[in-house]
């Protein structure tokens, strides 16, 4: 009996020793957070900068940086060159312009539609055909 009770506490001391060592800072992860969706784009601009310039044209790119929490579904370069828009066709979209201002007016609908409010529940989206 008192070889097994000196077996345990040295197995016990050896469970405690391996964890101290293994749990050195070298091996957590550093993780650089970004303030909000919109800065995650602008660091990924290979990837999201023409949502990023459709945001700003359409002026959605101030309340996706103000406060509040948002879910986005953001499409990236290539889904909105397969939807036959470029940066370059946003960008020259001129507010003054009646034909430009539904152009602008449609594509602050469209990417509405990619955004989702806090709360919004998975149920949610299939009920309103998702």
């Amino acid at each position: 009996m008192k070889f097994k009770n000196q077996l345990v506490r040295i197995a016990v001391m050896l469970l405690v020793a391996i964890n101290i060592i293994s749990c050195t800072e070298d091996d957590k992860k550093i993780v650089t957070r970004l303030p909000n969706a919109v800065a995650y784009m602008e660091a990924n601009a290979g990837k999201y900068s023409i949502l990023t310039d459709a945001l700003k044209k359409t002026g959605l790119l101030a309340t996706l940086t103000g406060a509040g929490s948002y879910t986005i579904f953001a499409p990236s370069n290539t889904a909105f060159t397969a939807a036959g828009f470029t940066s370059v066709g946003i960008n020259a979209l001129n507010p003054l312009v009646p034909a430009d201002i539904i152009a602008i007016a449609n594509l602050r609908v469209i990417l509405q539609n990619h955004v989702l409010s806090p709360g919004t529940r998975a149920a949610d989206l299939l009920a309103g055909g998702y």
